[in-house]
């Protein structure tokens, strides 16, 4: 099995599995995606724009693009999380202006 696993629905939804991981992600941000996750089993410290949280099975969170955040394991316990990212960018072209 493995730990991480990544599936792109269309070029506007990229689904991220994390099973019985202990990845961790240092501050970083995404410019053009929306991240919805939801945490299956385990418990993750997620730090979203300075403020964190532990989020435990069933607690959902939501990542605005462009917003510093990280991720990291609780007393070093592997976590099982979904994760869609979502494309928000939009292209506009002069038709659209009118």
């Amino acid at each position: 099995m493995k730990e991480v696993t990544y599936s792109k629905k269309n070029n506007e939804i990229e689904c991220v599995h994390y099973q019985s991981s202990k990845k961790e992600f240092g501050p970083h941000t995404h410019a053009n995606h929306l991240m919805v996750g939801y945490v299956e089993s385990g418990r993750v410290c997620i730090s979203i724009d300075g403020d964190s949280d532990i989020y435990e099975q069933g607690d959902e969170f939501k990542i605005e693009p462009n917003v510093i955040h990280e991720i990291k394991t609780v007393e070093n316990d592997a976590n099982s999380m979904m994760v869609l990212c979502i494309e928000t960018e939009i292209e506009v072209d002069d038709e659209y202006l009118k």
